[in-house]
């Protein structure tokens, strides 16, 4: 199983969410004994299991706030410092030339959520593209801007996450169904699953469903304070 730790950051600091109400996160720090300084944050979490690849919430910039500017310098630092990892990034792409911020790391793939994103048929060309699709539901819903609804069925992402964000920062567990439901859809690709997962109670679940990646961190930092 891949254990693939988030890092939500919000005003250059690491946040704690939940639940998707981005306006009232706070500093992690106020939850957890962890740093709240995104660099020893990142040096923090290796320890804690054997770490490959992190997943990054630019929240900021997924919510449109003028403060995203002050992430790119802090995501591009962490980028370049940390070559040997792999980080997939949300940073509320709208549409395809905005993939290309962080364009020259070799460690970054991009995330297109459908939150946010409305350039679809232009990505249907992209055949060779690599990014990774999120399916974003929420209140039971799969979010999408304007009448795509249905488009994010027909691009070629690398990978997918399956995001419950009614789910994150709690401890309600995965998500199976909304899994199995994309699963039907993109049958031959690997599929992530974020959301309420705790690390040491659901894995042999997710593992008998035919899943191998998690997106977690709620649990993952209640087991080391």
């Amino acid at each position: 199983m891949d254990l693939i730790p988030a890092l939500d950051i919000k005003n250059n600091t690491v946040v704690s969410p939940y639940k998707g109400k981005r306006h009232s996160y706070k500093s992690i720090s106020n939850k957890y004994f962890v740093p709240e300084n995104v660099i020893n944050f990142i040096n923090y979490i290796r320890n804690l299991n054997n770490i490959h690849t992190i997943y990054i919430a630019d929240i900021d910039a997924i919510m449109n706030s003028k403060k995203y500017k002050n992430n790119i310098k802090i995501i591009k630092k962490i980028l370049h410092r940390f070559k040997k990892l792999d980080f997939i990034v949300d940073h509320g792409i709208r549409s395809l030339r905005e993939i290309n911020i962080y364009k020259n790391y070799d460690n970054y793939l991009p995330v297109i959520g459908t939150e946010t994103f409305l350039d679809y048929r232009k990505l249907q060309k992209k055949k060779s593209l690599k990014y990774v699709l999120s399916i974003d539901k929420y209140k039971n819903k799969i979010l999408f801007k304007n009448n795509y609804v249905s488009e994010y069925k027909y691009v070629n992402p690398s990978k997918i996450i399956c995001m419950n964000i009614d789910n994150v920062g709690t401890d309600r567990g995965p998500d199976i169904e909304f899994y199995k439901k994309i699963k039907k859809i993109y049958k031959n690709k690997d599929i992530i699953i974020s959301g309420g997962v705790n690390v040491n109670r659901d894995i042999e679940e997710i593992k008998s469903n035919g899943c191998s990646k998690v997106i977690a961190l709620s649990s993952l930092l209640n087991k080391s304070t």
